[in-house]
């Protein structure tokens, strides 16, 4: 059977060549036969890794080769070693796995393999990342009309920055921005190309359905900013966690690690990418030991971590570890600042109080050689 799909696509490659065009359509392939080059692609992925649990579909067109699109439930990793075929059983549970679409070219003749894309999908009913310059526009169309807000106590904010977007398919789009900007009196002042005096942090959700004209602000909220253009994260998401394991994971090598088992708070930056500050309960990982396997670490041998994570801008940009900070050795080491201040300020009182001895002493000597003499002249005078 692959002999005679081999020879078949070679046929209708030879028969396009001859006519100028593309050879064939899109059918739906025989996901056996297909397999393999899907492997053999994703071991060359250069950026965003992923483990594919199991393969719904594919479709194959004879191109000058064959084109694949695969259309999969995977997880993402954190490095193309865990792309193996039977990565699933560590990497990727069927109830963490999500949709994904694997676009590659393969070249059966000479074996060569081209990955053109991994793409995760959006699901109707499932959140995912959105395009900040595609749904821009349905942010703006939203907050500069009055008719969007069904509320009157929600802001009307200018958005000058648009940090993040999230997205969910219904009949229509769910959107959650977070945004840097400030609020302004109307709705029209919220137009695209608003500017702001000062901008602070806020999440804003709406829906938006473009071809009815149609958008709902939901929610206006102003976040907490903490000192150093910081803010603070109120409900820490499945993906900020998997964030976590993933720069834990980007270098196994790495001795300071953490395996979390439990989240406390997070606070992020917005600078050339995004630095992550997580507060967690852990132990300190094992070389070599993968963060997202799980590690040995019990509540009772737990510590606390400060943990800062660096993730570039890009979608396929991998999350990289910047600091890790025992806190139980920072508060440690300043009780033992304090005890050696106190133990310099004792031995400075005792220092004071020698000294006192000191002077006390010479001066109970010189008045008792004083007495001595003024006797010795008493007698000298009796004489």
């Amino acid at each position: 059977m692959k002999t005679m799909r081999f020879s078949a696509a070679v046929a209708a490659i030879a028969i396009g060549g001859v006519l100028g065009g593309v050879p064939g359509g899109t059918s739906e392939g025989n996901i056996k036969e297909a397999t393999p080059w899907l492997h053999k692609a994703l071991a060359t992925a250069k950026s965003n890794f992923v483990c594919v649990e199991k393969i719904l579909s594919v479709d194959e067109q004879v191109v000058s080769g064959m084109h694949y699109t695969f259309h999969v439930l995977a997880c993402p990793v954190a490095d193309r070693a865990y792309s193996t075929k039977d990565c699933a059983a560590s990497h990727c549970a069927s109830d963490a796995a999500s949709p994904y679409t694997i676009d590659l070219y393969a070249t059966p003749w000479t074996g060569a393999v081209d990955l053109k894309s991994i793409d995760a999908e959006v699901s109707t009913g499932g959140w995912g990342d959105g395009n900040i310059a595609d749904a821009s526009a349905d942010l703006y169309a939203a907050m500069s009309r009055s008719s969007s807000y069904a509320d009157s106590s929600i802001p009307r904010v200018c958005a000058t920055d648009i940090l993040r977007v999230r997205q969910q398919v219904v009949a229509g789009m769910n959107y959650k921005f977070d945004v840097e900007g400030c609020e302004v009196s109307t709705a029209l002042e919220a137009s695209i190309g608003c500017t702001c005096d000062t901008s602070v942090a806020y999440a804003i959700s709406l829906f938006a359905q473009s071809w009815s004209q149609t958008y709902n602000v939901t929610s206006v909220t102003r976040e907490t900013r903490l000192v150093g253009g910081w803010s603070l994260h109120t409900n820490i998401l499945d993906e900020d966690k998997a964030r976590f394991v993933a720069a834990m994971d980007a270098d196994t090598s790495n001795p300071a690690r953490v395996c979390a088992i439990g989240f406390l708070s997070l606070q992020s930056q917005v600078v050339a990418g995004t630095n992550y500050r997580y507060h967690v309960d852990g132990c300190v990982a094992a070389a070599g030991v993968v963060v997202a396997n799980g590690c040995d670490c019990t509540a009772n041998a737990a510590k606390k971590f400060e943990v800062t994570i660096f993730e570039p801008l890009g979608a396929d940009a991998t999350p990289s570890l910047t600091s890790v900070v025992d806190l139980a050795r920072v508060s440690l080491g300043m009780q033992s600042h304090r005890s050696v201040r106190q133990s310099a300020a004792n031995l400075g009182l005792l220092a004071v109080l020698m000294s006192g001895v000191v002077v006390v002493s010479l001066v109970l000597v010189q008045k008792l050689r004083r007495s001595q003499y003024e006797k010795l002249n008493v007698q000298d005078l009796s004489l």
